[in-house]
């Protein structure tokens, strides 16, 4: 039986650890962290449920997944609503657009008919040229800014970046046509009753070997894979990475040298017992190009419960202290009745590249270099980061590599 080795025990991590262990592999995950699970990171408060990480889903594959594992989805409605700094409601649609809008909205699904096959290919490569640029240059090349307002609140508010530096493939890859109806026709969301945590939970159940705060000091690619750590060192016949490490961490492999080109997104919740239910999910456009720590949306986080919860998200990588003082700000400007902050998670999220590293065949690169000297890249190295693509992909990859 061949041993393979997982660094990083968050979702992707879990998932294709599972897969693998399905197909009858020896497999080992290692966590530097002392909890595992990742983005999927529930709280319990007096029985109520408080996620600092993901909080919904979309996809068909996702759902299969849960009930797989026997776990019950709830539902959730993107209600939403957009106000200004000082709470005051507008429109997501300018209303000398919408006419402008509609038409666009209606062309869309027939210019990406063009990438079809790239969009649905689980993972990342074979990218053309126009999916390289921006995603603001994306839409005006092809006659679509009127949609920019659509698809920023589901993307920039939720710590994926801004739409005129990231590349658009990452954006059509999140907010498929099935995904952006959801956020704009207000359709069901899928939520985790018991936290997106029991998710994660689930799946390292079915493992049986987990290593927990365990930090990974070297891995030396060969026929034998020798993996150093914070505790001991071992050999296994593969490793698979699914977060970044640094490249010089790396020995032996090809894959090493793209390590260098990831970039991420530094991101922000901070939650608050309020006095007063939100009863939608309110986006601040105009602070989604401002400063650190300014309030990106607001969110319910507890719509059924008797206590009342509201999460605040921000970019930036500011100390807590500042995030909080710039957050309890920017809460009270908008009228939104909080007491004291309860929970906080600053995130480093969504490892990505930029349009010239892309367009330079950055995951075809990848893909070719995959398992030269046993190590292979996943999760969100080869992935758009959602736990909707993530289950897809997982799947994928054990299936294509192993």
């Amino acid at each position: 039986m061949k041993k393979i080795a997982i660094i990083g025990a968050g979702f992707a991590g879990l998932l294709t650890g599972y897969y693998l262990q399905k197909k009858g592999y020896q497999v080992t995950v290692y966590e530097k962290n002392i909890r595992i699970g990742g983005k999927c990171f529930s709280l319990v408060k007096s029985g109520d449920i408080l996620e600092l990480g993901c909080v919904v889903g979309a996809s068909k594959k996702l759902l299969q997944l849960m009930d797989e594992l026997d776990i019950k989805s709830g539902n959730r409605y993107h209600y939403r609503s957009f106000a200004t700094t000082q709470g005051k409601r507008v429109p997501q649609i300018a209303s000398n657009t919408i006419e402008k809008f509609k038409s666009q909205y209606h062309r869309l699904p027939h210019i990406l008919k063009k990438y079809e096959k790239v969009l649905r290919e689980p993972g990342l490569r074979n990218i053309p040229a126009d999916l390289c640029v921006s995603f603001e240059k994306f839409c005006f090349s092809n006659q679509l800014e009127d949609l920019l307002p659509l698809f920023s609140p589901p993307f920039t508010a939720f710590g994926y970046g801004h739409l005129d530096r990231i590349p658009a493939i990452y954006v059509l890859k999140h907010l498929d046509m099935q995904t952006i109806k959801c956020f704009i026709e207000n359709r069901r969301l899928i939520s985790f009753p018991k936290g997106a945590s029991e998710l994660t939970n689930k799946i390292a159940d079915k493992l049986q070997d987990i290593r927990f705060n365990v930090e990974v000091k070297k891995i030396t690619g060969g026929k034998v894979v020798n993996i150093e750590t914070s505790v001991e060192s071992e050999a296994f016949d593969a490793v698979v990475l699914t977060s970044t490490i640094g490249e010089d961490k790396l020995i032996n492999t090809k894959l090493s040298q793209h390590m260098l080109s990831y970039r991420h997104m530094y991101y922000n919740v901070l939650i608050y017992e309020a006095t007063e239910e939100l009863k939608t999910v309110m986006y601040f456009r105009e602070h989604f190009k401002q400063n650190e720590g300014e309030i990106l949306l607001a969110f319910n986080m507890n719509p059924v419960g008797e206590k009342k919860y509201i999460a605040g998200y921000s970019y930036g990588k500011l100390h807590i202290s500042k995030l909080k003082e710039i957050m309890d700000r920017d809460m009270k400007r908008a009228g939104l009745k909080t007491e004291f902050l309860v929970a906080h998670k600053q995130w480093k999220n969504f490892p990505h590249v930029l349009s010239k590293v892309l367009s330079e065949k950055f995951y075809d690169k990848i893909h070719k270099e995959q398992g030269i000297n046993g190590v292979y890249f996943a999760g969100g190295l080869t992935c758009f980061s959602s736990l909707d693509k993530l289950t897809e992909y997982s799947k994928y990859f054990v299936q294509k590599f192993f």
